[in-house]
């Protein structure tokens, strides 16, 4: 019941159909994520998922719920996690008659998700530094470019 009570607060604020949206694209972008992960991450590749972003801790949810804080204040709470602009996984990929791996930064986009222009310029960034640096909107997307690398 209180957890009705939040979300019922939460629309108001924010609109059903931006909740939903909102809630959706993050569910797909988390999916895509541990799918990258869990096809990649073995072998001569290791990957890790950076927590990366804007956050509302629960303690402060916890507060609204209860009535201590008012929805609309929210703002303030946010934390900011991790460098702005920067992929959501990051790693190391080795390839066969090399005697060193390589640093490897994947951006993860679902729908019509464009990249921020901070994740433009960190995309930049590490590419002058010869990072292997892939936008990925599936996983096939990750699995060409690492044949691309194999096959150079």
């Amino acid at each position: 019941m209180v957890f009705l009570r939040f979300f019922q607060q939460l629309v108001k604020v924010t609109g059903a159909e931006n909740l939903k949206r909102m809630i959706n694209n993050s569910a797909a972008h988390s999916k895509l994520v541990n799918d990258i992960l869990n096809t990649f991450s073995r072998g001569n590749c290791r990957l890790f998922k950076r927590h990366v972003g804007k956050f509302i801790p629960w303690s402060v949810i916890l507060l609204v719920i209860s009535g201590k804080i008012n929805i609309r204040d929210l703002v303030r709470y946010i934390l900011t996690i991790g460098i702005p602009g920067e992929p959501d996984i990051q790693g190391f990929l080795h390839v066969d008659l090399c005697p060193y791996a390589f640093a490897v930064a994947i951006e993860v986009k679902t729908g019509d998700g464009v990249r921020s222009k901070k994740q433009k310029n960190y995309a930049k960034m590490l590419e002058s530094m010869h990072v292997i640096y892939i936008l990925a909107r599936s996983v096939q997307d990750v699995t060409d470019k690492f044949t691309d690398i194999n096959r150079s």
